[in-house]
């Protein structure tokens, strides 16, 4: 599932386990709990040692994501369907986007989409209209393997 290759690549990739850690509280160990607020809530969470959720996750996979970044993909959009992720409660909240391989992952946290209104938007490829968070490339934070020349220019942290 796309949780358990989410879970795969944090415990694969050292630096995007640490910032996840940069998060949570000090010598908080990353137990991950799958649909820790129902079926029709975030993805994963993490709980603490007394089960205590920390921190809470949405996945996605992107089959246009394949092998490259599409050169189309001018904006992260976080959809507006899913700004209740940001409403239910304070924690570290992070919105996780991976590619159709699986073998890269774009990370943005709560702070960083609250700082970009919801708007109504068309999408022109697909003929449709529909709320979204519109934040620069360069907000994500791309971890993973085998990035591209254009993956590498387009996200700061690479």
């Amino acid at each position: 599932s796309d949780i358990d290759d989410f879970i795969s690549l944090v415990n694969k990739h050292p630096e995007l386990k640490s910032y996840i850690r940069s998060f949570l509280p000090e010598n908080t160990n990353l137990i991950w709990k799958p649909k820790p607020l129902g079926n029709y809530n975030v993805d994963i969470g993490i709980v603490n040692s007394t089960h205590e959720l920390v921190a809470t996750f949405d996945v996605e996979r992107w089959r246009e994501w394949n092998p490259d970044w599409p050169t189309y993909y001018k904006h992260i959009h976080f959809l507006g369907r899913k700004n209740k992720f940001l409403l239910q409660n304070e924690l570290p909240f992070f919105m996780c986007f991976l590619n159709y391989t699986k073998n890269k992952v774009l990370v943005v946290d709560r702070d960083t989409i609250e700082n970009y209104p919801t708007i109504e938007k068309k999408f022109k490829r697909k003929a449709v209209r529909d709320t979204v968070r519109e934040l620069p490339l360069s907000s994500g934070k791309l971890f993973g393997e085998s990035f591209s020349i254009l993956e590498t220019d387009l996200f700061r942290n690479t």
